[in-house]
């Protein structure tokens, strides 16, 4: 009987994959952020796809943001009214007395200095404390990443928010020919929280500026992913980018299972194929200890190739 396999994509877009010149990049709204290497990691992909008997269900994140974001540099400013550099980190100096969050100072640091920066509506001023406070508590306790300041990317409405087109051919070809859905999951559309995951963001939605019924529905959606994967034989994963959103999604699933006491057992369904997913400079240890942590938990790394081998030998992914 053959498996049921699922794959799991995250973001390819455009903002991601597509080379634009700099000069361009904030003029067209492409190609933003691209990560080397994520052009080619998706046209592999899309090789994949164009079979259409290979994957029985497709999930897609997709990165949506406004463009006023926590992670943008248009959140935060200096008593000069300039904007952060993109990579700048951000983080928080407490007050010397007290803990009034009014008190705390806002300080960026990037290879120019660090600076100290004010939020850019000062109704956000409470809450950006509060988001970085819940930051820095997982900076210490887990090894997560600070909160870094990204060029804007994945804008809604634009062509870096938009799947890059040999993908998203091959995934037209695939609903065709199958007649099935493909499921596609939005992240980043709060501009109050950082979402590299496409399960959780990186702290709880406050609750404020978005409304109840869309953070359930995605719940809804992120529910039914995770009920699905139960069903799954082998959950195949690709996607930008290996030093970010791919962990990031990657950890929530399997923390939501550890939940469930079956963490093992979904890791063990997991093909990384690591040459669908490539690292923003500068993080690559981030993509080592991803795939490191996800090995000892059963999860297998290929090659796009040895997959396509694999999976047609009866038993070799079993």
């Amino acid at each position: 009987m053959k498996p049921s396999v699922h794959l799991l994509l995250v973001d390819p877009l455009g903002s991601f994959c597509n080379e634009v010149p700099a000069e361009e990049q904030q003029v067209v709204h492409d190609g933003e952020l691209c990560v080397p290497g994520a052009a080619q990691d998706m046209e592999r992909v899309a090789t994949l796809i164009e079979d259409p008997n290979l994957f029985d269900k497709i999930w897609v994140f997709r990165d949506q943001h406004p463009w006023l974001h926590i992670s943008h540099p248009c959140w935060f400013y200096t008593e000069n009214l300039e904007f952060p550099d993109p990579f700048t980190t951000i983080s928080l100096e407490a007050p010397k007395k007290g803990y009034a969050l009014a008190d705390y100072k806002i300080l960026g640091t990037a290879v120019s200095g660090e600076e100290t920066y004010y939020s850019v509506d000062p109704e956000y001023h409470h809450w950006t404390v509060r988001y970085l406070q819940q930051v820095a508590k997982r900076v210490n306790k887990e090894g997560h990443p600070p909160h870094t300041i990204w060029p804007p990317h994945c804008l809604d409405g634009t062509p870096g928010a938009m799947v890059v087109p040999c993908v998203a051919n091959a995934l037209l070809e695939w609903s065709e020919t199958r007649r099935k859905v493909v499921s596609w999951i939005p992240k980043g559309q709060c501009p109050f929280v950082e979402s590299h995951s496409g399960i959780e963001p990186v702290v709880p939605y406050p609750k404020f500026g978005m409304s109840t019924g869309w953070i359930n529905m995605r719940q809804d959606m992120v529910t039914f992913l995770l009920s699905e994967m139960h069903n799954a034989d082998i959950v195949v994963v690709a996607g930008e980018a290996a030093t970010h959103c791919v962990p990031a999604t990657l950890d929530d699933i399997v923390a939501a299972f550890e939940e469930q006491g079956v963490a093992m057992n979904f890791a063990q369904k997991c093909v990384l194929l690591t040459d669908a997913m490539s690292n923003v400079p500068g993080f690559e240890p981030q993509a080592d200890e991803f795939l490191h942590r996800m090995a000892l938990l059963g999860a297998r790394p290929m090659e796009c190739d040895e997959f396509s081998i694999a999976i047609k030998e009866p038993n070799r992914l079993a």
